[in-house]
């Protein structure tokens, strides 16, 4: 018992030390911690599927191109997160699924994993992995040069690490935002997740309303509704409507309709 007490934390100290070097981008260094860690849970005879390594384990083998390796492990995360009666674990086994078609082409697959896992996760309150399944369909959209769609994502995922202050994950949102070339996130202009939040705000709907309509956490509306204020140069929805039917120049100011005429 001392045995695999001991075994437990050594590789639960070695998931918090991968897990931190993946966030800061840093995929060698991660997979040292994390790569033989899902073998040793199985020797172990530890199948919990909540426990996050696996997920982070997996993610770091198919940044590294250790695709075989991936393929096996993810087999066994996914024939535990059926036995187990988790929405966490099923969306993260279907996340690691659509990376790992990703990386061997196969981009229907990868698209059709993560709509699967977004659609577990529209049922739970974990934002941050909603936040990480987004980053991943960006990732996976932009580099089938679907933009807009990709934009949309990263754009969600940002939007919900910046409400959880999770920096090293906001930084790799605005990375793959910043590949996709044209309009920068973060201008003058308003998203199109943001226009869509701004115009169901302007029409009287509440917070959780906008959530439910749009499929995300209120504290994602809260923050899309934060950037509308600051791009809009108002500070409450108050003035929502009115500021949505002025139109504006490339710069975000109102433009007299009249000259235009």
């Amino acid at each position: 018992m001392d045995a695999l007490g001991n075994e437990i934390f050594r590789i639960l100290s070695r998931a918090v030390l991968g897990r931190l070097q993946f966030a800061l981008g840093n995929a060698q260094a991660a997979g040292r911690y994390l790569s033989d860690l899902p073998g040793r849970l199985i020797t172990s005879g530890l199948t919990d599927p909540t426990q996050p390594v696996w997920a982070d384990a997996i993610e770091t083998l198919i940044t590294l191109g250790e695709l075989e390796r991936a393929r096996f492990y993810l087999d066994a995360y996914e024939e535990m997160s059926r036995r187990f009666s988790s929405a966490w674990a099923a969306a993260s086994a279907a996340r690691c699924h659509g990376l790992l078609c990703a990386a061997e082409g196969d981009s229907d697959g990868a698209f059709a994993a993560f709509d699967g896992a977004l659609l577990l996760l529209n049922e739970t309150q974990f934002a941050f992995e909603r936040g990480r399944t987004l980053l991943c369909q960006g990732m996976a959209r932009r580099q089938a040069s679907q933009k807009k769609a990709a934009r949309e994502a990263l754009e969600q995922a940002l939007a919900i690490f910046e409400e959880l202050g999770a920096r090293l994950w906001a930084e790799k949102a605005r990375a793959e935002l910043a590949r996709i070339g044209g309009r920068r996130a973060g201008g003058d202009d308003l998203t199109e997740t943001e226009a869509r939040v701004a115009d169901l705000a302007a029409a009287g709907k509440s917070n959780k309303e906008i959530a439910a309509a749009l499929f995300m956490g209120v504290s994602t509306v809260e923050a899309h509704l934060s950037h509308v204020y600051r791009k809009l140069g108002i500070r409450s929805r108050a003035g929502l409507g009115s500021r949505l039917a002025t139109p504006v120049d490339t710069a975000g100011k109102p433009v007299d309709e009249a000259a235009q005429s």
